[in-house]
């Protein structure tokens, strides 16, 4: 089960949002043991502009089921769009499933 998420990102500040996986009656997934995966990528060109991961920190799956998706101030300081899209895929194993997608949409940083 997949829902559509739209994200709005300031340049220049942390990122932080937390999800939830719910099944079709409203239940919180349990998805202890998986790992994730979102890209970020350009909403014209595809061109990839940042990945989260469990491998690389920027997500984080607690231990009550949370998905933490997090991009730290000094790299969406270095972020340079406007306009992306993005999709959350979750994995155990050889099961993958697509658990979010949307628009990004970066409010670049005006006063420096």
């Amino acid at each position: 089960m997949s829902g559509k998420y739209n994200i709005q990102m300031l340049q220049g500040e942390t990122f932080c949002r937390e999800l939830r996986w719910q099944n079709a009656a409203g239940s919180t997934v349990d998805i202890q043991g998986y790992t994730a995966k979102m890209q970020i990528r350009d909403a014209t060109t595809r061109d990839l502009i940042i990945e989260l991961s469990t491998e690389n920190n920027r997500i984080v799956i607690t231990t009550d089921n949370k998905i933490q998706l997090i991009i730290k101030a000094v790299d969406t300081t270095n972020l340079n769009f406007v306009n992306g899209i993005y999709d959350l895929e979750i994995y155990k194993g050889d099961d993958a499933k697509r658990i979010a997608q949307g628009t990004v949409k970066l409010n670049l940083e005006v006063t420096k």
